[in-house]
């Protein structure tokens, strides 16, 4: 059983400015990007500013601030395509979002000006989903397509449905059995394998619409599904350090927290999307071969406030300017490791 820590921290006549509290790592991100950028330092800024502008550490205003500078470096590099895909992020955020003119010059300005136009008009005329759509929106209209053989639309908005881990699991595999469908129709069996592999995963035993199959493409599927079962690797557990974190895998958010144990999971390369209350979110590509039968895959936490000392935590760097006098209690149970003997807080005596 852990001890409880009581932190004393006894203030006779502090007078401080303001309250210093620890920086996210998605601040410290966009004030690196934005440093690079000015510095001229592109492909840094690049880096810096697309991890900010990932993370839900920022609010709205600095995510618009992120990707502002980010499609900025994007139009120095001379990269159109990814300044087009930020532009789509902003305008996914607020249409109405405008450059700073007292910041960027007014050639990236009339560039992003002209590339939010673009993306209007590709909206209005559906060459362009809603950026704003859900999962389930962007489902019902696939369907839609799919039934009026516009195989495209419906790929696009298939693969857009399945990958953000908002469907429920009935959902996810409606949307992956239309999604196999459209590559058993085109008899692409590559393709239709890798769909077919996230089903299994899920419900190994479900089994397609078939009215909205023919009996050919129903034996397709059936064929790869039974191939891809004898191929699964038995007992492997899914983990995270820290646990008791969320996953979504391969666009699937995944019922339990870590550690989860499979019965079986399929081979090939999986994509996780993890995250936990107290720790960054992060995304990772793990290959799952057979010689993980009967073992572990952890996925590791980068930034994870359980590393850090309990006063950091509390993100007491500093004390209210108001309190003259009195005395406040930080109470703790140790680090994850059962380790009491926790650092100290910092001195606060020469606070300025």
């Amino acid at each position: 059983m852990r001890r409880i820590h009581v932190y004393l921290v006894i203030i006779l006549s502090l007078c401080l400015s303001q309250i210093v509290f620890a920086q996210s790592e998605a601040k410290k991100d966009l004030e690196k990007g934005i440093k690079d950028y000015n510095d001229l330092e592109r492909n840094t800024a690049i880096i810096h500013l697309s991890n900010a502008a990932r993370s839900d550490e920022l609010g709205t205003a600095d995510q618009l601030n992120a990707l502002s500078y980010l499609f900025a470096s994007y139009i120095g590099e001379n990269d159109s395509i990814s300044a087009m895909e930020t532009c789509k992020q902003i305008y996914a955020l607020n249409p109405d979002h405008q450059l700073d003119d007292t910041i960027f010059d007014a050639s990236v300005i009339s560039t992003f000006d002209q590339y939010q136009k673009d993306v209007q008009i590709q909206i209005a005329s559906g060459e362009l989903m809603d950026l704003n759509m859900t999962a389930e929106d962007k489902l019902a209209r696939a369907i839609n397509a799919y039934e009026d053989v516009y195989l495209d639309e419906a790929i696009q908005l298939l693969s857009d449905a399945a990958s953000k881990g908002e469907l429920s699991r009935n959902r996810q595999l409606k949307a992956l059995g239309y999604y196999s469908a459209i590559y058993t129709g085109k008899r692409d069996t590559v393709r239709a394998k890798e769909v077919v592999t996230r089903i299994v995963d899920i419900d190994p035993d479900f089994v397609p619409n078939k009215p909205s199959q023919a009996d050919w493409q129903i034996a397709i599927y059936e064929r790869l599904v039974k191939q891809i079962k004898s191929e699964r690797v038995r007992d492997v557990i899914l983990d995270t350090k820290p646990s008791g974190a969320t996953v979504v895998m391969d666009g699937f958010r995944l019922k339990d927290k870590t550690p989860i144990k499979f019965d079986y999971l399929t081979q090939g390369d999986h994509y996780f999307e993890y995250d936990c209350s107290e720790c960054m979110a992060m995304y990772e590509t793990k290959e799952i071969s057979r010689t993980l039968s009967g073992g572990k895959v952890t996925l590791q936490f980068v930034e994870c406030l359980k590393k850090r000392p309990l006063w950091q935590k509390i993100g007491l760097y500093g004390v209210l300017p108001s309190v003259a006098a009195g005395v406040v209690y930080v109470l703790g149970t140790g680090d994850d490791e059962g380790n009491n003997d926790l650092p100290e807080p910092p001195d606060l005596s020469n606070s300025k």
